[in-house]
């Protein structure tokens, strides 16, 4: 079984993520990239899809990470989630993206449940660091 992962943003997110991924992973992952609608021009969000689509076989998989749900890039993306070789999903961020590829190639878990255990995790990740009750000072950063 294959597993292709790409990332699709409105402008360059994707590239900037796949940049940030690559330095602390490396470049051992079919990690691609889609930087939609850059200088206003229109971006054939299906055909790229398609593209990937054609080049998988029966038993592949195809993970869509998107920047906004609710976006065009993810509403032209959720024309596919019926193609059980698609998992889909909205509101990228650096944790989630590392987290599936880690541990992508567990054969033990299905990549519904990594998806899963991984956006949980990802979530965890946000924090707003003023609410944290440390009595650091500057000198100790």
């Amino acid at each position: 079984m294959f597993r292709q992962f790409l990332i699709m943003s409105h402008g360059n997110m994707s590239t900037g993520l796949e940049s940030t991924i690559s330095m602390l992973l490396g470049n051992n992952f079919n990690l691609d990239t889609v930087a939609a609608y850059l200088d206003g021009k229109r971006t054939d969000i299906s055909s790229k899809i398609e593209e990937y689509l054609s080049k998988l076989g029966d038993d592949d998989e195809l993970i869509i990470f998107t920047d906004i749900f609710g976006g065009s890039v993810n509403n032209e993306s959720m024309k596919y989630i019926n193609d059980r070789r698609v998992r889909l999903i909205s509101g990228v961020n650096v944790p989630l993206i590392l987290e599936i590829l880690s541990n992508s190639s567990n054969k033990d878990l299905s990549i519904d449940t990594i998806i899963r255990e991984a956006i949980s995790e990802a979530k965890e990740a946000i924090v707003f660091c003023n609410d944290l009750d440390f009595n650091l000072s500057n000198d100790d950063f």
